[in-house]
C-alpha cells in the first residue's frame, strides 16, 4: 500500500455533492479524487491507496501530473525517518 497525504480540499462540492481532493505520495505520484462529506479528509492528512489502487471512500480517481518538488517537501519536510 502506498500513502499519500492530501495537498488540497475543495471549498465546494459538485453537483453530486462531492468534494474534489489532490493527494500526492512522497514519490510524486498524484490523483484527485472525489468524496462525500462522510469521507472528505483535510489537507495533510493521509490516505492508503490499496493493492487495488483505489482509494477507500473515494470515487473517480484520475491520475494527474507527478506534483512538483515544492508540494512533496511541503506534505513530507516533517517524516521522521
Amino acid at each position: 500500500m502506498k500513502v499519500f497525504k492530501i495537498l488540497v480540499v475543495s471549498l465546494n462540492t459538485n453537483s453530486f455533492g462531492l468534494r474534489r481532493m489532490v493527494i500526492v505520495a512522497e514519490d510524486g505520484t498524484a490523483f484527485e479524487v472525489y468524496a462525500s462529506y462522510l469521507n472528505t479528509k483535510e489537507e495533510g492528512d493521509s490516505m492508503l491507496q490499496n493493492t487495488n489502487g483505489l482509494f477507500s471512500g473515494c470515487e473517480m480517481a484520475v491520475q494527474l501530473d507527478d506534483a512538483p518538488k515544492e508540494a512533496i517537501d511541503l506534505l513530507f519536510k516533517n517524516k521522521k525517518s
